[in-house]
């Protein structure tokens, strides 16, 4: 080896090295929009699967894989009864009035906000939030489709 070549190798540690210390912050942000990104898609997959189970004959049912990143909450509410406790969900007065006042039967939590949805057809029998990723079992009720956590 040249002296040239060892010295091109040693800069290229340090500044490898470089960028992951005082980059390392930046690209934490940028996998977090991955993150954020695939909870969209998740949800992009949960109002289709609900269109198809709801286009199905009564007691129809589909199980669905939902991931959850690190730091959410993807909590599923009755907005009739959003107050009602459930698994992972302590009915927080400001979300569950939040959720009766716009209808929505689904809330995205994560620690610097939330994102409210209601979605078409879509009408748990129990509240619940999944802080992990998780299966669950959508049915078709008839005039409604029910989803339900799988444990």
């Amino acid at each position: 080896m040249n002296v040239g070549m060892i010295f091109s190798m040693i800069f290229t540690i340090i500044l490898i090295f470089t960028i992951m210390v005082f980059g390392g912050k930046q690209i934490m942000h940028i996998l977090n929009f991955g993150g954020e990104a695939g909870v969209y898609l998740n949800v992009g997959e949960l109002e289709n699967k609900v269109e198809d189970i709801y286009s199905m004959s009564y007691n129809s049912a589909d199980k669905l894989t939902i991931r959850v990143p690190e730091g959410t909450k993807i909590c599923f509410l009755n907005p009739r009864n959003a107050k009602k406790p459930g698994v992972n969900w302590k009915a927080d007065e400001n979300y569950a009035f939040i959720a009766e006042m716009n209808n929505y039967n689904l809330m995205i939590i994560r620690s610097d906000g939330f994102d409210g949805k209601q979605i078409k057809h879509l009408l748990p029998s129990e509240n619940f939030c999944l802080i992990s990723t998780n299966d669950v079992m959508l049915i078709n009720k008839g005039s409604y489709v029910d989803i339900e956590m799988i444990e």
